[in-house]
């Protein structure tokens, strides 16, 4: 338990598991936006960068939250998740 810790994926699997709380639950009020959650963001009628950057940050926490938790994946696989996370919270 301990070498699990010190490795980084406790800390890695809460970080990805607070990204997914904080794309779900609406915290702030933004002047452009308003008050949104990813279900606001991503439209599909409208699609647009708004929408493709709330889905690179969900996939890449869901596939952090996947590496971690089923996959046993190594670093790489969980630095991939981070930066797919990353590039979407850059574009948006």
């Amino acid at each position: 338990m301990g070498k699990k810790l010190f490795n980084g994926s406790i800390l890695y699997l809460i970080g990805m598991a607070l990204v997914i709380v904080g794309l779900l639950l609406p915290i702030a009020k933004f002047p452009i936006i308003g008050e949104a959650n990813v279900f606001d963001l991503v439209n599909f009628k409208n699609f647009n960068i708004r929408s493709v950057s709330a889905l690179l940050i969900a996939i890449g926490a869901i596939l952090g939250i996947l590496f971690v938790l089923l996959l046993n994946a190594t670093k790489t696989h969980r630095l991939i998740a981070l930066a797919i996370t990353l590039a979407g919270g850059v574009i948006l």
